[in-house]
């Protein structure tokens, strides 16, 4: 599960207006004058961490039933094995602003928290942290 990924999107002032995806390579600026850390938004990690992991012998082995994300806005997205995740990021940040803007993901449904009630009972929790 990763907890806490900043996926944020904000309207962007041109001709035309869109949405843009929040990372620190190219708005360091833009989020340090809201007072907020560029480093939390690496949404990169996002897109390479799940597909290592969906790409592991434990997934090919079946022993890997989803991947869960939950957002700083408690937006928790399921993401099962065999959904194919965008190899390029460019997908992957179509994908991100279209879920900022609807709330939805086709792919990778959005679930009830608290994650544990989907979790099977015995299953093994494998645990990440970079914060050490």
């Amino acid at each position: 599960m990763f907890t806490k990924v900043y996926i944020d999107s904000i309207p962007h002032v041109s001709f035309f207006q869109k949405h843009v995806l929040l990372n620190s390579d190219e708005y360091a600026n833009l989020l340090k004058k809201q007072s907020k850390d560029p480093s939390d938004y690496c949404p990169d990690i996002v897109h390479q961490a799940p597909i290592a992991i969906l790409d592991s012998l434990l997934t090919k082995a079946g022993r890997l039933r989803a991947l869960y994300v939950r957002s700083t806005r408690h937006a928790l997205i399921e993401v099962k094995p065999h959904v194919r995740v965008p190899r390029t990021f460019s997908a992957v940040v179509r994908k991100v602003k279209n879920y900022c803007r609807r709330q939805t993901c086709e792919a990778s449904p959005l679930i009830k928290n608290p994650v544990t009630d989907h979790l099977p009972v015995n299953s093994r929790k494998i645990g990440l942290c970079c914060c050490c």
